[in-house]
């Protein structure tokens, strides 16, 4: 007995360290080969088993068609460097890390670059996250001149003399970005060693990178346990979404809400948590807004966003909606005999705290009716074609270091074609309001 629990603790030994070994033999992390915020994956990895159409790489791009800018390149992890000017026809001036891992053996290429710190043609020990190059349009680009980073993993070498690894692990022919239904994840893969997996998602813009729009997931209903929404996806409002008591729907960093019509509206009784970033807001937005998401209806350029295209979000008695860099546009639909109030937000008797956020070319951008509070800060409300904040009823409204009106401007009333323009009920309490426009102010500070 005492012989087999021996023998079963030095078993255990060896398999442990076996896998340890076989964790420091085969590097898991890839960290992203830049630190730019507004960097981002435009091309994903796609693979043919007929070889007729592939792209075995992942490329990232930093501005938009047309202007893409040039951006500084990391090691996604440490090794032995090499930049090879003019180094392929196909690449053009391109650095290949060696990642020193034995047999078998590991590398990333950074191809088409401007320039590279690197002495030519000389190996040299890197770490992740050195500066290696700079992203350029050297080698052939689709179009000439795009300025791009075109990354390979490949393990007994590079290019034809290698295996090229997708670094997802998808064998099928689809180019695909995170959140897409096929896209598997950004982490680590325990239980396939020497699979490489990224640290963290690679950014993408909103619309997945590509011509083609996110996957809809239509909703509509009623939620009734603590949801999540996850990024990658256009979640589109059919009717009406209810939020019911002490139940919280939390939506990621760069979702996006899709409002079908105008009988399309969210009535939040729990929470709504929204916590956008700087490069990854959350949208509320119209189902004809093709600006984010993509051509979610699939009617090309036959509709296009306005006001009141949808009803509002609505917050109501011992509900809350906290807010921040988030984007809501083109709602506040209203009808004569029914129930509604002309707000892209509406609260009656919640709570509203919104921050860091973007309120625009709705009809009323936020309405406060009956009761309850609403407190903005640091946000920009514009183009809406009704009041940008309208406060009725009991309860308290402040607005705290604001933008109003267009970005080059306050837009003022007269230059409205409906001669309203963005105005604020004389209601709300203000400060550090960031206007000093005479004309406007006889809106926000009316005369006692």
């Amino acid at each position: 007995m005492k012989t087999t629990k021996i023998l079963s603790i030095i078993f255990g030994t060896l398999i442990f360290f076996a896998v340890v070994l076989s964790v420091f033999a085969n590097p898991r992390i890839l960290y992203l080969p830049f630190t730019d915020l507004e960097v981002f994956l435009k091309h994903g990895w796609y693979y043919d088993e007929q070889e007729t159409d592939e792209h075995k790489g992942i490329d990232y791009f930093k501005g938009q068609s047309g202007n893409w800018q040039e951006f500084e390149i990391l090691a996604a992890a440490g090794g032995v460097a090499e930049y090879r000017p003019n180094g392929s026809p196909t690449w053009g001036n391109y650095v290949v890390i060696d990642h020193q891992t034995g047999s078998p053996s590991y590398y990333t290429v950074y191809a088409h670059l401007e320039s590279s710190p690197l002495p030519a043609y000389t190996p040299t020990a890197v770490n992740e996250g050195d500066l290696i190059g700079i992203a350029g349009a050297t080698g052939f680009t689709d179009p000439p001149g795009t300025v791009h980073l075109h990354l390979e993993w490949s393990k007994d070498g590079i290019g034809q003399f290698g295996t090229k690894l997708d670094p997802y692990g998808i064998k099928k022919y689809y180019t695909y970005y995170p959140g897409y239904p096929n896209f598997i994840d950004c982490g680590i893969d325990l239980q396939n060693p020497g699979v490489f997996w990224w640290t963290e998602c690679p950014p993408v813009p909103p619309g997945g990178g590509g011509d083609d729009p996110l996957p809809v997931i239509n909703v509509s209903g009623t939620i009734s346990e603590d949801t999540t929404w996850e990024a990658g996806y256009v979640y589109l409002i059919q009717g009406s979404v209810t939020v019911v008591e002490n139940v919280t729907l939390t939506l990621e960093p760069g979702v996006i809400v899709k409002f079908q019509n105008t009988s399309s509206h969210f009535n939040i009784y729990g929470n709504l948590y929204a916590q956008g970033t700087q490069q990854n807001k959350i949208h509320f937005t119209s189902y004809k807004d093709d600006t984010v998401g993509g051509d979610s209806n699939g009617d090309g350029n036959n509709s296009s966003p306005a006001p009141k295209d949808w009803r509002q979000i609505t917050v109501f008695e011992n509900g809350s909606a906290d807010l921040s860099h988030a984007v809501l546009r083109y709602g506040g639909y209203t009808c004569t005999y029914c129930y509604i109030n002309p707000g892209g937000l509406l609260v009656d008797g919640g709570q509203l705290t919104l921050a860091d956020s973007l309120i625009e070319k709705n009809n009323y951008g936020i309405y406060r009716r009956t009761s309850g509070n609403v407190s903005v800060t640091q946000s920009s409300i514009k183009e809406n074609t009704s009041y940008g904040i309208y406060h009725t009823g009991t309860g308290t409204t402040t607005a705290t270091s604001n933008w109003w009106g267009d970005a080059s401007g306050p837009y003022h009333p007269q230059n409205n074609p409906n001669g309203q323009g963005d105005r604020v009920s004389n209601n709300v309490e203000f400060s550090s309001w960031l206007i000093e426009d005479p004309f406007w102010k006889q809106f926000i500070f009316p005369k006692k």
